[in-house]
């Protein structure tokens, strides 16, 4: 067993029996790390937080990242409760966010496509800013 699934082993048969667990995201990669935990039967639900929080507002990458993510939390827990539907009952609700950030400071939001995120990179390499 990985060590992922090791830690909640003594969870799982009640997580994934006796509650509706939500994803509040598209990625599969995130939806991939959950399965692989050995969580079954996510209810995939993307938040619609538009991820605009201004970056300069935060002290750290780690900060920026924690409220972006309680933010996309909040959103869905508020459109889960506008529509208290029984069948969509959900008992816990996962939100998370990634993002690259340079020297803990300067955050890098998720590339629109492979040249942009390549354009990016590029670009910091170039300034010397990687580690």
């Amino acid at each position: 067993k990985k060590k992922n699934q090791i830690m909640l082993l003594p969870y799982l048969d009640s997580l994934n029996g006796e509650k509706r667990i939500m994803l509040a995201s598209g990625s599969v990669m995130r939806k991939a790390i959950l399965e692989q935990a050995g969580l079954a039967n996510l209810i995939i639900s993307p938040s619609g937080f538009a991820e605009d929080l201004p970056k300069s507002d935060f002290a750290t990458s780690v900060d920026y990242v924690v409220k972006t993510s309680e933010h996309k939390l909040r959103d869905k827990v508020r459109e889960l409760s506008a529509s208290p539907d029984e069948g969509q009952k959900v008992d816990i609700v996962i939100a998370a966010d990634t993002i690259v950030s340079f020297e803990d400071r300067e955050v890098i939001e998720k590339a629109g496509d492979e040249q942009h995120a390549f354009d990016m990179l590029k670009s910091h390499v170039q300034r010397g800013s990687h580690q």
